[in-house]
């Protein structure tokens, strides 16, 4: 299986992270359209503009000669927080277009690279003064092949950190994935709190998420959709991450489109390092 890993030349952290991995692997300049490196089963391509905003990109890239099997992109998070963050997730838009991509589609998602690269990522940060996490999925660009953003955030000062690059940079590198039953997760703020958790402690990759404040508006085929695009039919629902109406919307769509709801004591507890 081959990843291309996709920046921005107009955004720092996409060149901070591109400049950690050259000092992790050994890349190697490919003549190729667009400035591309590789390093074993990767190749790293950069173009120009908003990532979210590159529909069908890997059609564009398969039309010039790139081959690759999954996408990853090296990315900006920007948050009117503050905080520093480090952050994974899916892409697509469960309800409204806003930010890229088309309205009520999502991308295929990869549960067990951007499980295992949250769990990388976790222990390369570990002295580092950055909070680490899943995000919802959200925003674009429309794709069909699958993907996941990696991110270094909130704010510029921590777009240009080498220690959180180098971070992102060695969890790329030596993310392993699980054989591992996957969940579609519904529940819970943005940065999905006790999904994050769960990858972290139990034997189980995580798939598209859905939070608290999308459950509103989502149809029942667009969740269906959802976790056949995670290939699972379990969800993991953070009940106290969703308020009493929306609880029981959920619940209902989830069980109407034939899905199951599970708990965390259906996972193992992973070994610690």
């Amino acid at each position: 299986m081959k990843t291309i890993l996709v920046g921005s030349l107009d955004d720092p952290a996409s060149i901070n992270i591109r400049d950690r991995l050259f000092e992790v692997c050994r890349w190697v300049k490919v003549d190729a359209p667009l400035p591309t490196w590789r390093c074993s089963a990767f190749e790293m391509v950069f173009i120009k503009g908003e990532k979210i905003y590159a529909e069908g990109l890997d059609a564009k890239l398969r039309d010039v000669g790139y081959a690759f099997d999954r996408m990853v992109f090296i990315s900006r998070h920007k948050s009117a927080s503050g905080i520093p963050t480090l952050t994974v997730h899916p892409i697509g838009n469960w309800c409204t277009a806003e930010a890229g991509g088309r309205a009520e589609t999502l991308v295929p998602p990869l549960p067990h690279d951007m499980t295992a690269a949250l769990r990388a990522l976790k222990r390369h940060a570990s002295g580092l003064d950055y909070h680490v996490s899943f995000e919802a999925t959200h925003h674009g660009p429309y794709l069909e092949t699958p993907t996941y953003f990696i991110e270094i955030g909130s704010t510029p000062s921590q777009w240009v950190d080498a220690d959180a690059a180098r971070a992102i940079a060695e969890a790329l590198m030596s993310a392993r994935p699980l054989n591992a039953p996957v969940v579609l997760g519904v529940g819970g703020g943005h940065y999905m709190p006790r999904l994050t958790d769960l990858a972290l402690e139990r034997r189980v990759s995580v798939g598209h998420m859905l939070p608290a404040y999308a459950v509103g508006c989502i149809r029942a085929e667009t969740l269906a959709g959802a976790a056949e695009m995670s290939g699972t039919s379990l969800v993991y629902v953070h009940r106290k991450g969703l308020k009493g109406e929306a609880r029981r919307r959920v619940l209902k769509m989830i069980k109407d489109v034939g899905l199951e709801v599970v708990s965390s004591d259906l996972f193992e507890v992973l070994d610690a390092d």
